[in-house]
């Protein structure tokens, strides 16, 4: 098991040096370039308290308030400036969505998992998300509500999973 960023980042690159590799390391990032071929390599590896754990990190991380919402509609561009920004990165957000989105889709490559657990997980921290939000909430989500709402057969329509600093 991988322990420290330094094992990760050695065992990735390693990774990236295989034919057709899953990673690819481009201008300093980390992308995964074939999404479902790297959900279904790494389901099998994915307990059901993984899960447990992951969806209270999903909750936590997207129904966070954004603060730029306590400011007039006038100010709000200048969030930054008045120091009014989420504690987690945008890029962080959109891969919880994602990956919410990818348990909701493809439960199937989750083997290690018990049956129904991952689009349990998923229903159930989209759920905690989205109750009982006011607008603030909506708002704070709104960028990643098309992959909240994600649960067709075909899966999602997931953008580049990017890992920034390694």
């Amino acid at each position: 098991m991988i322990k420290t960023r330094e094992e990760w980042i050695a065992s990735t690159r390693e990774a990236s040096l295989l034919p057709n590799p899953p990673l690819e390391q481009k201008d300093g990032k980390w992308i995964i370039a074939r999404r479902k071929e790297a959900w279904e390599a790494l389901g099998p590896r994915i307990f059901d308290d993984y899960l447990d754990r992951f969806r209270q990190i999903a909750i936590d991380v997207l129904r966070e308030r954004d603060p730029q919402f306590e400011l007039v509609a006038d100010e709000r561009f200048a969030a930054r400036i008045y120091n009014k920004t989420l504690k987690h990165s945008d890029q962080l957000r959109k891969g919880v969505a994602e990956t919410l989105a990818l348990l909701g889709s493809f439960p199937q490559y989750l083997t290690s998992c018990s049956h129904g657990k991952a689009e349990a997980t998923a229903a159930i921290a989209v759920s905690e998300i989205l109750k009982e939000a006011d607008w603030v909430i909506w708002a704070s989500v709104n960028a990643h509500l098309p992959m909240l709402r994600e649960r067709r057969r075909d899966g999602p329509k997931l953008h580049d999973w990017t890992f920034v600093g390694a």
